[in-house]
């Protein structure tokens, strides 16, 4: 709810032009954010005999994962912006991805609150 309201008053303030390359950036952060994720947060809902070990190696993995393609944004901000025809862009993309990180370490610590739970998913 509080996400859908900061978004109408986004829309207020900002231009359509800049609102658009921001949804537009919403994309790659989004598709990141799965690749990140890999799968793994399901595969340790299903799995059964779990050890500490096997949390560990992924919450690790998602964090390297997170870092490494944030770099990879980071680097590559001035070339989104020539993409996007827009060259002020790369502060924003090199904040709006610092998003990756942030919700990577989340990733483990919502499975183990959803498998103790027993949900199906989080909703």
């Amino acid at each position: 709810m509080l996400n859908f309201a900061s978004m109408l008053i986004l829309m207020n303030i900002v231009a359509a032009e800049d609102y658009g390359l921001v949804g537009s950036l919403a994309v790659f952060v989004a598709f990141s954010s799965i690749l990140i994720d890999s799968g793994f947060g399901r595969a340790l809902l299903n799995r059964k005999d779990l050890t500490q070990t096997d949390y560990t190696t992924v919450f690790y993995f998602n964090i390297s994962l997170s870092f490494v393609l944030y770099l990879l944004f980071f680097f590559t901000a001035p070339l989104l912006g020539k993409m996007f025809h827009a060259p002020a862009i790369t502060s924003v993309v090199r904040i709006l991805f610092l998003s990756l990180i942030f919700n990577a370490f989340g990733l483990i610590h919502q499975t183990i609150l959803t498998k103790k739970a027993n949900f199906k998913g989080l909703t």
